[in-house]
């Protein structure tokens, strides 16, 4: 079997559909977009895309190219089809999805790369498909020469492939590192539980500056472009999120009837309150026309710092849990709307006073979001 010698250019331009005008055949010229090959490390999978794609550029027709792979990677991602998914054409490539290729990246056929490793050697190989209408370019359309489109390197010592526990590592660090950002409206609430457990009653719960209502208002975490899915497709996977959460309330109490032992006037209850939630989340997907419903419950931890006049001063780093309800609209390509519900519980005390016990936080979010798809892929 021969690997490394034969021309790269006969598979990208015998698959080339060509036209005849006055008996002069004259070859379409055609745009190839890459696939990132899968691969749980996004490293490897950029080094195997550069090993096929230098190999492969020189060979090129003369009017033929490639996308920009910077750009490739943005749109190719944006429908679920990168470095961390296996490709299916027959559900990744329908008419819908191939026409927004086309006419995102202008490209006219679609690679997608296979590979194995042989010792210390890399063999890489292209499915090519056409984009207007979707379609796999038959082998017999690569002139019969099967191996034509492969190409075969020689793997440095620093084998970028080798089954490493660093590789592993920034394999799943990429899984979760953000890709979107949020930012709205959104006020955390510091649920006091001996008012909810009947003891007292709220008169009033003021809030002394709008500073918390504004660092709330942002949040980093990882999604799943609506565009990646079918409609009613479901999905579980692992995000991360990271969000401040911030207040500082006035808060004034009456003892209910003669459960506590309290003097008569109302009890005034001042605190600030700042913590950065970071978490690891178990994520339920439901992705429907009205946008993309997600459950998700989460562990973590959070630095914080809570101060009240009853003499709690604490600064400390929490674990926490969280639990999350979103419901998501895309309305653009990059931007959606995002509502949820978000209650962060922490494994100690805020504030133990006989006034105030609480180690709750709750947050109603209505906002925006934007999505940058290469946020997954380290280094870039």
């Amino acid at each position: 079997m021969r690997f490394g010698s034969l021309p790269l250019i006969v598979a990208l331009t015998a698959a080339s559909a060509c036209t005849t005008t006055k008996g002069v055949v004259t070859r379409k010229c055609e745009v190839y977009a890459i696939v990132p090959p899968q691969h749980a490390n996004p490293e490897a999978s950029d080094y195997i895309l550069a090993s096929w794609r230098k190999r492969a550029r020189k060979n090129l027709g003369k009017c033929d190219r490639f996308v920009e792979q910077r750009r490739a990677k943005d749109v190719l991602a944006t429908l679920g089809m990168g470095f961390d998914r296996p490709f299916n054409w027959r559900t990744d490539l329908n008419t819908e999805r191939a026409g927004r290729i086309a006419a995102e990246t202008k490209a006219t056929r679609l690679v997608v790369l296979r590979y194995k490793v042989e010792g210390r050697r890399l063999v890489v190989g292209p499915a090519i498909y056409d984009l207007k209408p979707p379609r796999l370019v038959k082998e017999r359309e690569l002139n019969d020469e099967e191996l034509a489109h492969v190409i075969t390197v020689a793997l440095p010592r620093s084998n970028p492939l080798k089954d490493t526990w660093m590789n592993d590592l920034k394999a799943a660090l990429a899984r979760l590192v953000p890709n979107a950002i949020t930012f709205g409206a959104g006020r955390p609430v510091v649920s006091n539980e001996r008012d909810t457990s009947g003891d007292l009653e709220e008169v009033s719960n003021e809030r002394q500056t709008l500073l918390p209502e504004v660092l709330t208002a942002f949040g980093v975490t990882n999604i799943d472009h609506r565009n990646a899915f079918n409609t009613w497709d479901a999905d579980f996977s692992l995000a991360s999120n990271v969000r401040i959460m911030a207040d500082d309330g006035r808060l004034t109490y009456k003892p209910r009837g003669d459960r506590v032992p309290l003097a008569d006037e109302d009890l005034d209850y001042q605190f600030t309150f700042f913590a950065l939630a970071a978490t690891i989340n178990g994520r339920a997907s439901l992705y429907s026309p009205l946008g993309t419903t997600v459950l998700s419950f989460g562990l973590g931890f959070a630095p914080l710092r809570f101060q009240d006049d009853g003499g709690t001063n604490a600064t400390r780093v929490d674990f926490i849990t969280r639990i999350v309800i979103a419901q998501r609209m895309f309305f653009a390509e990059r931007w959606y709307f995002e509502f949820s519900a978000d209650s962060v519980t922490f494994d100690r005390d805020l504030a133990r006073t006989e006034v105030f016990k609480t180690d709750t936080v709750q947050t109603a979010f209505f906002g925006f979001g934007w999505f940058f798809p290469r946020g997954r892929y380290l280094g870039l």
